[in-house]
């Protein structure tokens, strides 16, 4: 069952970036440790708020779901990554439960920090832009090279809560951790104008998409 499970994962394009581009020692070590575990209809995966996850889940079969919101949820894709960023920051940063039965290929934190060793956490934030960008029009029409050079300028911004931070020259803007508030100075018209918006990281929301259009810097 995991030997099928992983090679529909490392063969497919859509998987998750983290497991793109493995040597050899890596793969053999996935094969020999990872795990097939299965949910039932309900079960969270991952629960918000929670310090004690030890392990990232790849979706196989069936349909988890991010709580955006009380009133949004967002499905998980087929062959994506969960449990990443509360490995890295040591807290979930929301709830993913099962709608119907679920299987995911389950890989311990002991075997990705056998794989990644001490990039562990660098190769979680990396993949994590990664794949945040193919998630929006703007960069899912972008091949690997270009997708790489996008995802090398882009800056990760800590916001402590209640915290305001400015920045200069931001042309487009999206969540990865956490939810915020985002406002963006724009020109309309020749008149100054200010865009507001949410910005979650367990959604595709973000701001700017207009502005990179446009090619605003």
């Amino acid at each position: 069952e995991v030997i099928v499970a992983l090679n529909q994962i490392l063969r497919s394009h859509e998987s998750c970036s983290l497991l793109h581009n493995l040597t050899h020692y890596q793969e053999q070590m996935l094969y020999d440790e990872a795990s097939v575990q299965s949910f039932a209809a309900g079960d969270s995966v991952l629960r918000l708020g929670s310090t004690d996850v030890n392990k990232a889940h790849v979706l196989l079969r069936g349909t988890l779901q991010i709580d955006c919101s009380e009133n949004s949820q967002k499905d998980v894709a087929r062959f994506a990554l969960v449990g990443d960023l509360a490995l890295a920051y040591g807290v979930a940063p929301f709830r993913v439960f099962c709608q119907g039965p679920v299987q995911t290929l389950v890989m311990s934190k002991e075997l990705l920090d056998k794989m990644f060793g001490e990039k562990l956490n660098e190769r979680f934030l990396r993949c994590r832009v990664l794949d945040i960008l193919t998630q929006h029009d703007t960069f899912s029409v972008l091949g690997a090279e270009q997708l790489e050079a996008a995802a090398a300028i882009c800056t990760i911004v800590e916001v402590e809560p209640g915290q305001e931070v400015r920045k200069e020259r931001v042309s487009f803007m999206m969540g990865f951790t956490g939810e915020v508030e985002a406002q963006q100075l724009v020109e309309e018209e020749g008149e100054a104008a200010s865009v507001t918006k949410q910005i979650s990281a367990a959604s595709t929301d973000h701001l700017g998409q207009e502005r990179l259009m446009k090619g605003a810097g």
